[in-house]
């Protein structure tokens, strides 16, 4: 009897060992399934005692696309299941191909660990560690659907680092403590070196995550707030700013000019019409040689009363997006840089409610403007709530 006793808790045993081996396998396969191109190796506890999962990175080639029609979405819609479905139903519903998302936002939080080989934290990110699990496997699931992927990394406005770097932020010239944008957003000094070295780290790590394109926006000094308070701890205040950010842009060329994955930059849109550098450092001619995608900010509501003929730009998007393209076309006209080495034109278009409704028929007018002018790069749609009507 003991004999027997002793045989069937060995039964019991393996049975429990071989239960918890196949929830363990499955687990690993269905995380395979989730993820794609993010594998899990393992885990391991965090300075909480939290066990945390460390993933790895299978090398997956960025993809090209020529015509791109895409979608904006926060790194927050993009870990909500429901809103993320809804998105991707919409995408598919309006021929949407692609989707810009959040990488890097005005706080410094990233959607994946900056590390994509361990889920460490790093004391110049203010990781949410909700984003920072699942960025990766949502990654993986929508390349598996076929969007083209655009990691959107927000530049000099970053208040994690700022915080963790006060000697690289702007800071007031009255108190010393660290200036803030109309917006409360913390800013890095736009001629930081150290910054630009750690923004390539940002992107390389986004490419090694799984997007096909690293959009930077932002890549400009402050148009807003108390501008005359701020001390900058590396401009001198004579160079222009303009020779700063074509440095920037150089600075980034170089880093990527080797890599398969393809750099787009964001510019405000008065930059196809103007030709100072409207204080913020700023010109189309400087970025074309040092980008693959410029996407200027074509919104109607941002140009000022008047412009084109118009008191209301926004209530015209066919015609301010036009006459800014005509003369964008002008000023690429005049340009040395020989055009196989230029950037292609890909502007955003607005989805949001300001100076007017911007409905589905607003959409389509802004898109006729792109087709008038012989754009071919395609078009990224802008809607800060990632509420977006039929088109």
């Amino acid at each position: 009897m003991r004999y027997y006793k002793i045989f069937f808790c060995l039964v019991v045993v393996l049975g429990v060992v071989s239960v918890l081996f196949l929830r363990q396998e499955t687990s690993f396969k269905n995380l395979s399934a989730l993820t794609g191109d993010i594998a899990l190796i393992g885990e391991k506890a965090s300075s909480t005692g939290v066990v945390e999962p460390v993933f790895v990175s299978v090398p997956t080639p960025p993809r090209k696309l020529d015509f791109v029609r895409a979608a904006y979405m926060t790194m927050y819609t993009a870990v909500t299941p429901s809103k993320l479905e809804k998105l991707v139903e919409y995408a598919k519903k309006n021929n949407i191909n692609a989707f810009v998302i959040d990488v890097k936002e005005t706080e410094g939080v990233l959607f994946f660990p900056l590390d994509i080989y361990d889920t460490s934290k790093d004391k110049d990110v203010a990781s949410a560690s909700y984003l920072v699990k699942r960025g990766p496997s949502i990654v993986a699931k929508l390349r598996e659907q076929g969007f083209y992927l655009i990691a959107r990394v927000v530049a000099f406005p970053d208040g994690a680092y700022a915080k963790n770097h006060p000697d690289q932020a702007l800071r007031y010239k009255s108190n010393g403590l660290l200036w803030k944008d109309r917006k409360n957003n913390h800013w890095i000094d736009p001629a930081s070196k150290e910054y630009w070295t750690y923004l390539v780290r940002v992107a390389k790590a986004a490419k090694k995550a799984g997007f096909d394109e690293i959009n930077f926006d932002y890549i400009r000094f402050p148009s807003d707030g108390s501008l005359k308070e701020i001390q900058y701890p590396y401009w001198d205040g004579t160079t222009p700013r303009e020779e700063i950010i074509k440095t920037f842009f150089r600075f980034l060329s170089t880093n990527f000019n080797d890599s398969d994955v393809t750099i787009s930059g964001d510019l405000f849109g008065q930059v196809l019409v103007n030709n100072d550098d409207m204080g913020i450092g700023q010109k189309l001619e400087n970025a074309l040689p040092y980008f693959d995608v410029i996407a200027p900010m074509t919104y109607p509501s941002h140009y000022i009363e008047g412009f084109a003929g118009h008191k209301n730009p926004a209530e015209h998007p066919y015609e301010v997006i036009d006459y800014s393209l005509k003369e964008a076309q002008k000023k690429m006209a005049s340009s040395t840089v020989p055009v196989g080495e230029r950037a292609k034109i890909r502007p955003w278009l607005q989805v949001f409610n300001i100076g007017a409704v911007y409905d589905g028929a607003m959409i389509r007018k802004q898109i006729k403007a792109l087709e008038d002018n012989g754009l071919k790069g395609g078009y990224m749609l802008w809607s800060p709530s990632n509420n977006y009507p039929d088109f």
